[in-house]
């Protein structure tokens, strides 16, 4: 599911190009798609300015995307759980 493109203000352009480099070095983000895979949702970048400084906030308009995800009804142990769980361990293996 494809959003239709929306127009970026040109304030936002330099500073946008520098961000999604950081992202794209960081491996946060991929692009840009060959083709279109089944199942690709391409959504559109809402920006604004953060607070006390001169950059930016980059985030997705997630909303077509979240009408097609099934919420799990599992739920979220909380910290107070896990410590419960983990007590006395002391080997704790690190994922790669």
């Amino acid at each position: 599911m494809i959003q239709a493109r929306r127009k970026l203000p040109l304030s936002y352009i330099d500073r946008l190009g520098g961000m999604v480099k950081k992202f794209l070095d960081e491996d946060l983000i991929e692009g840009p798609l060959d083709e279109e895979e089944e199942g690709t949702f391409i959504s559109n970048l809402v920006i604004t300015d953060k607070k006390d400084s001169d950059d930016i906030r980059v985030t997705l308009d997630c909303k077509d995307v979240n009408k097609h995800i099934i919420p799990s009804h599992e739920p979220i142990p909380t910290s107070e759980e896990l410590r419960h769980k983990l007590k006395g361990s002391d080997n704790f293996p690190k994922s790669t």
